[in-house]
């Protein structure tokens, strides 16, 4: 299929590991533990998050990439149009990603210290995405 390049796509899942590791790392890690109810200085906590982040990370690889092939396809139609391609990014996160983030704090109990730090996560993740995607054919 002509709308997608594997390439685009390979290289947005990549910036998105390293965008995501920097943002759940440096920039809102131990703000992001505490609002999941962990504790960055606790060694029992801390290793069971080594022991689980192979499947994690499988699991970022692999939303990642769906996630870009989504936006691949539906950007096609904007290719070049950067403007296009942020208003539906806006659009996809607004209409799908906040509202589910939303509810997780009204109906699951979460803080909205965690809706932020992962709203604006999705945000990003969404736009860097749709841009590479978008702009790269």
């Amino acid at each position: 299929m002509e709308a997608i390049s594997v390439f685009a796509i390979m290289a947005s899942v990549v910036v998105n590991s390293v965008l995501g590791s920097i943002w759940y790392g440096p920039l809102f890690g131990r703000r992001w533990m505490l609002a999941t109810g962990r504790n960055p200085s606790d060694p029992i906590q801390t290793e069971v998050m080594k022991k689980d982040m192979p499947s994690a990370m499988a699991s970022m690889f692999i939303f990642s990439l769906v996630t870009a092939i989504i936006l691949s396809i539906l950007t096609y139609r904007y290719s070049g149009n950067v403007q296009s391609i942020l208003v539906l990014a806006l659009m996809l996160w607004l209409g799908f990603s906040l509202p589910l983030k939303v509810n997780d704090v009204f109906f699951g109990g979460r803080s909205k210290e965690l809706l932020w730090i992962d709203s604006l996560w999705s945000l990003l993740s969404i736009v860097v995405t749709a841009l590479i995607v978008g702009l790269w054919r």
